[in-house]
């Protein structure tokens, strides 16, 4: 967070259109809390609070601050989540010198239209587990009768109750009329949270569909944002999202959505995994990509490689192409989760511990690095390699400074650097710093040997003249 987008001083109003109910606690509890994390959980009950008892009252952000006892940067970051959510909507008002904030509260969504939802539930999936998914799916499952080979007595309204006269009705018609007033309980319109979807090419799946598939059916809000959805979750391109529409419409003029889907998961499940897909699939956002050109360099190439590759693929690629073990997986998933760091960050970061730590990712050593770069607000590769330099460069300091000198230190050393199998932009470095430790070790060595040269030839020439 840059310090001038949100000040302490900088003052703030809560609405909402609707009360919370149980069932929305018990979502926002269960369902989102496990995406959003704890604190930004408490941010989202204390707003509510405050709109219900205090509604349209300003206040500064130094009162957050005050209640939830973080600082500032951390309420920014929580209130992202928020909104990317769906649970909050953020206007600024600018009046003279003074900025105002409108947060304005949405509802969570109804627990059917959660595990309904294909981002959203397949997230939590990947957070809960198998087990503990299902467990809190089955909470919020009713229990219903069969009606099937029942008959529908059910009376309506007009069979119940008699119509006033237009006489009657005249007298308050003006009063029935809402106009635009906002009632309690009014429906949000549009979708529960934004996606913009500007990482699938719409236009080119367009382009590749043939003349019998009804395109104006596809440009539709509605789908359009569900094929949005199930490309970036699936990790569909939009050559193959035209396959599948294809088969999908190839006997019919509208769009099956769940046959669509369908046909997707069991495209993942054959390539990629029996397990629905997790965050670690997601790769650099397009803003934050910096190698726009043809690489040259090595380290322009790996750039180009950790800007445009996924954290899942990359490590498929160390393992050879083998399966990714599920506890690396998390080990991502969380690091993109819980400190926020981008797909293109978390590459570096990554393939630094796997060439320093024998291969090995381990959630201790992760946690620790990811704390120091959330904090440093690393969002880009070029900003992670830097400072992966300067990390390792500090872990090499550390080590000499902690040997215990004579044969022992130098056989350390030198199984030290057997393990770390550096990658070639960090190990510039350190070969350019061993390159010239060898041409100082190089140099005394040559010295001697010329030394012994002249010596053998004094030899040479003293036998010679005794002779």
């Amino acid at each position: 967070m840059h310090w001038k987008e949100l000040l302490p001083i900088d003052r703030y109003r809560v609405q909402m259109k609707d009360k919370l109910h149980d069932t929305d606690r018990d979502a926002l509890t269960l369902l989102y809390q496990p995406l959003i994390g704890a604190l930004a959980y408490s941010l989202y009950l204390t707003l509510w609070t405050e709109a219900e008892h205090s509604a349209g009252e300003e206040k500064q952000h130094q009162t957050l601050i005050v209640l939830t006892g973080q600082p500032l940067n951390e309420l920014f970051n929580e209130r992202k989540k928020l909104e990317a959510m769906g649970l909050m909507s953020t206007y600024r008002k600018k009046d003279a010198e003074e900025v105002v904030y409108i947060y304005d509260l949405k509802k969570p969504l109804t627990p059917d239209a959660f595990f309904r939802d294909d981002v959203l539930s397949v997230f939590l999936y990947n957070r809960l587990g198998k087990e503990q998914y299902r467990r809190i799916r089955d909470r919020f499952s009713l229990e219903r009768q069969d009606i099937t080979e029942t008959e529908d007595v059910t009376r309506s309204f007009d069979h119940v109750f008699q119509s006033l006269h237009q006489s009657e009705m005249i007298s308050y018609s003006e009063e029935l009329e809402v106009n635009d007033q906002t009632l309690r309980g009014e429906k949000e319109k549009g979708n529960a949270y934004r996606f913009e979807g500007t990482d699938f090419d719409f236009s080119l799946m367009l382009a590749d569909l043939p003349p019998f598939i009804n395109k104006k059916v596809l440009e539709k809000p509605a789908v359009k944002r569900t094929l949005s959805q199930l490309a970036f979750v699936y990790k569909v391109e939009p050559i193959e999202m035209s396959k599948f529409v294809q088969d999908t419409m190839i006997h019919e003029d509208e769009l099956d959505t769940e046959e669509l889907r369908k046909l997707i998961q069991r495209r993942y499940r054959m390539i990629y995994s029996q397990d629905p897909p997790s965050l670690a699939l997601r790769k650099q956002p397009g803003h934050l990509v910096s190698q726009t050109e043809e690489p040259v360099s090595e380290e322009e190439k790996m750039i180009r490689y950790y800007e445009t590759t996924s954290p899942m693929e990359m490590l498929e690629n160390r393992s050879a192409g083998a399966k990714v073990p599920p506890a690396d997986m998390k080990i991502v998933e969380n690091l993109m989760l819980d400190y926020h760091l981008h797909p293109g960050v978390v590459n570096v970061l990554i393939d630094y511990i796997l060439m320093v730590n024998d291969m090995k990712l381990t959630k201790g050593f992760a946690d620790k690095i990811a704390g120091q770069w959330s904090r440093k607000n690393i969002t880009t590769v070029k900003q992670a390699m830097v400072i992966a330099r300067q990390e390792h460069k500090n872990r090499k300091e550390a080590a000499e400074k902690q040997g215990f000198g004579g044969k022992r230190q130098n056989k350390s050393q030198s199984k030290q650097v057997r393990k770390e199998r550096l990658p070639k932009w960090l190990a510039e470095e350190k070969e350019q710093v061993e390159g010239k430790q060898k041409t100082s070790q190089k140099q005394p060595e040559e010295d001697l040997d010329r030394e012994k040269e002249e010596l053998a030839r004094l030899m040479q020439q003293y036998e010679k003249n005794k002779k």
